[in-house]
């Protein structure tokens, strides 16, 4: 049976009593966000929300499972939301207890999960769409501040430019804000701009050299034309003639879309719905044709400076998991006989590995009973 996560805030006064060590234990977990392909959103959950503040919500999750959670700067982070939900994916119950509170929620890239006002799940995933290929350093990984300091986003887009030879113009005119620096994972510099820019109604524009890029904010043009092609998949059971001032023309076994900003990006969350069920549906598949686990064997524990050869030994004896390590490690000097230290608390055999790629700074893949570990 899959392992259920289940969440129950009983009482207000606990609820306040243990917001502050909740928040602080999430807080620091987000600072050791896993590998970017460790989050399985089929994760089966249930939970019984009574009055609890949105933020804490959320965090509780994304210290249970590892993922790292955004919240628009438009968003009342201490909201209450009451919600019970049993036996849902992941994804589809952070979706609920965004949508509970009037909000959308959408995952980014593979590890981050974005929730702001209704219709911005779709803004975002479209700016996001179409800066794909503007420049190719914009697709490589900005990793976030390790600790927990509060930031200006205006410094964040600063320092994120800086990074990759690039700056900024026109960021005077942006308002004070903060966020705390330890809500994002690893993820795009593309993604991260939009990210921060969408809470503000803005998007950005590409100038300069390719060397020496300058990024500069624009508004949101919510009635320019934008086209957008989708794999036919994606876009089942789309009414697209419900919509006024689109087009929407097959392309082999794909579907072509051109519409003006707004319209197009309720169409891109709504294909961007389709894909993630699609790959929820894949995964829960997958499990099912796995061979049924012997019980639900856990591993708890710490091991100190144990090589890599010893900790596949013992996930193999405990809990029939063997690893293996991809060529792409080889660059970093990692073998089996490399040697770390880590600790399990009643870890599954995805937890341990994750544990595991965590030390080491890797990423993983776990089918069945092979777990291999590969780089970012």
């Amino acid at each position: 049976m899959p392992r259920r996560l289940f969440l129950c805030a009983l009482i207000l006064g606990l609820i306040l009593s243990t917001a502050a060590g909740a928040a602080a234990s999430a807080k620091k977990k987000a600072r050791r966000f896993g590998p970017s392909g460790a989050v399985d959103w089929s994760e089966e959950i249930r939970f019984d929300f009574q009055e609890m503040p949105l933020r804490d919500a959320f965090a509780m999750f994304a210290e249970a499972e590892g993922f790292a959670f955004f919240l628009d700067r438009r968003v009342d982070t201490e909201i209450p939301v009451t919600l019970s939900v049993e036996s849902v994916s992941l994804l589809e119950g952070m979706t609920e207890l965004a949508r509970s509170a009037g909000l959308d929620a959408v995952r980014v890239e593979e590890s981050i999960l974005y929730v702001g006002p209704a219709g911005s799940a779709g803004e975002l995933l479209l700016l996001t769409a179409v800066h794909r290929g503007d420049l190719s350093v914009l697709e490589t990984r900005y990793a976030p501040p390790k600790d927990g300091e509060v930031l200006n986003p205006v410094d964040l887009l600063k320092e994120a430019a800086g990074q990759i030879g690039g700056t900024w113009t026109g960021l005077d005119r942006m308002p004070f804000d903060c966020w705390r620096a330890d809500s994002l994972s690893r993820l795009s510099y593309r993604s991260l701009f939009s990210l921060v820019l969408i809470g503000y109604g803005v998007d950005y524009k590409v100038e300069g050299t390719k060397e020496k890029p300058v990024f500069r904010p624009v508004k949101i043009d919510r009635a320019a034309p934008v086209t957008r092609q989708w794999p036919a998949a994606d876009a089942e059971g789309i009414d697209f003639g419900a919509y006024e001032n689109l087009t929407a023309t097959p392309v082999r076994d794909e579907v072509r879309v051109t519409a003006p900003f707004e319209t197009a990006a309720k169409a891109e969350y709504l294909a961007a719905q389709n894909r993630q069920k699609r790959e929820l549906a894949a995964r829960l598949a997958e499990r099912r044709a796995a061979p049924p686990a012997e019980g639900n064997r856990t591993v708890s524990g710490e091991v100190r400076q144990a090589t890599i050869q010893t900790l596949s030994d013992r996930l193999k004896k405990e809990l029939g998991v063997e690893l293996r390590l991809d060529p792409s490690l080889d660059a970093d000097g990692i073998s089996m006989q490399t040697r770390i230290s880590c600790k399990f608390k009643n870890a599954d055999a995805r937890r341990a590995v994750k544990a595991i790629a965590e030390e080491l700074g890797c990423d993983f893949d776990l089918n069945g009973n092979i777990a291999v570990l590969r780089k970012e």
